[in-house]
């Protein structure tokens, strides 16, 4: 199920990142900003779990979820349909609480 139909309470969030021509060239960036949210989501709102929604042939994005600590949860095959009517594989992510404090230690 899309993550949009899924159940969600207070202390779970969810996020979009979009990679577009100049954010591969400066994906320093977008790391950085990918860091902040989650600090700001667990250390300031208090979040429980995050979740990511990557289309699997952005590598780009994958790769930045990876890097940030998101687990690859699942694929939902034909999960996103593009604006031309193609569907395409879906991954989806998610980061713990838990998981952030462990890896920071």
């Amino acid at each position: 199920m899309p993550f949009t139909d899924r159940p969600r309470t207070a202390a779970d969030a969810a996020f979009v990142v979009a990679l577009h021509g100049l954010a591969h060239a400066r994906g320093y960036v977008v790391a950085y900003a990918l860091q902040r949210m989650i600090a700001r989501a667990f250390d300031e709102h208090g979040a429980h779990k995050l979740y990511a929604e990557v289309v699997a042939h952005n590598a780009a994005s994958r790769q930045l979820c990876e890097k940030a600590g998101f687990v690859l949860e699942g694929v939902w095959r034909d999960g996103f349909r593009d604006d031309d009517g193609r569907y395409h594989d879906l991954c989806a992510y998610g980061l713990l609480a838990a998981d952030r404090s462990r890896a920071t230690r």
